[in-house]
Parts: C-alpha cells; structure tokens; sequence
C-alpha cells in the first residue's frame, strides 16, 4: 500500500510530496534514521571546562581558574578554598588564576577538580549543573535550577 503525503520540511517550510510504503518496514525505518542522524548531530548544551595547571618552580598554577568559575557558577574564593583542604598546601588568588605554593601534577589537580565539580556543582539526582550554593538556617545547600532538588553539601 502506498500512500502520497505531504511533507513539511521545518527549515526551508516547503511542501513536497513523498511516496510511502506504509508496509515496507526497511524504508519507514531508513525514513526514521535519517531524521534521528540531525537530532543526534547536537552537541551539549553545556560542557565542563577543563582546568590547566603549570608547574613554575616550587609553585603551581592553575591558569584558567577565573573562566572557570565563571562558567560553573562558583566563587573564585571557594575553589580556593577547596584546593588548599584537598592539596595541604597554601594558596593565593590572582585574579585570573590561583596560585598553589607547592608542586601538585596536573594528574592530582584535574583528580580534585573533577571532585569538586561532582560534589558542589552537579545535582544529585539530574547530574545537570544548573545549581547554586544556597546557605539556609547556617546549613549550605546546593539548589538545582533544572529539577528543583535540594541537597546539603558540606562546609569547605
């Protein structure tokens, strides 16, 4: 059974006329792939940043720490914070870049910053990373502005 329909195609909105095979299996699923192939082609709508760390002497930075922080909706000072409990070593906070007073590889910063990442900017239950850091009644709490999920997260 062939049957003749018509066809919008939402970018150019022209019609056109296609013949279907409403009984031919492989051709209605060719039909589907193709139409799947442009929805799968898109990327993420956010990525998390890489953070690039250098080692200059007896001292480590982390170049991009500022873009980051922009871009994950966190506070230069709590990033900072973070690396000095994790690492034990001392820090200060340019402002485009924290500077570790001691040598951490780049394998041990990209390994703390990925813990940071999962425990104080992705949700809990959606994994998305459309959350702040709220403080209610003393306690912080990371707020998801995608699921609404409300989770408590420890002080640094």
């Amino acid at each position: 059974m062939v049957v003749k329909k018509e066809i919008k195609d939402a970018k150019n909105i022209k019609k056109e006329n296609v013949d279907v095979d409403l009984f031919d299996y492989d051709a209605l699923l060719k039909r589907a792939r193709t139409q799947l192939e442009k929805i799968n082609l898109e990327q993420e709508r956010f990525v998390i940043p890489k953070l690039m760390s250098l080692i200059q002497g007896k001292k480590t930075i982390l170049k991009n720490a500022a873009q980051v922080c922009k871009i994950i909706n966190r506070d230069p000072q709590h990033l900072l914070k973070y690396f000095v409990k994790e690492t034990g070593v001392p820090a200060t906070n340019d402002d485009t870049k924290i500077i570790l007073n001691g040598v951490v590889n780049s394998f041990k910063v990209n390994q703390i910053y990925q813990k940071y990442i999962n425990e104080f900017v992705l949700c809990k239950q959606c994994k998305k990373p459309d959350t702040r850091i709220i403080i209610e009644k003393g306690v912080l709490l990371l707020k998801c502005d995608a699921c609404g999920a409300i989770n408590p997260v420890r002080k640094i």
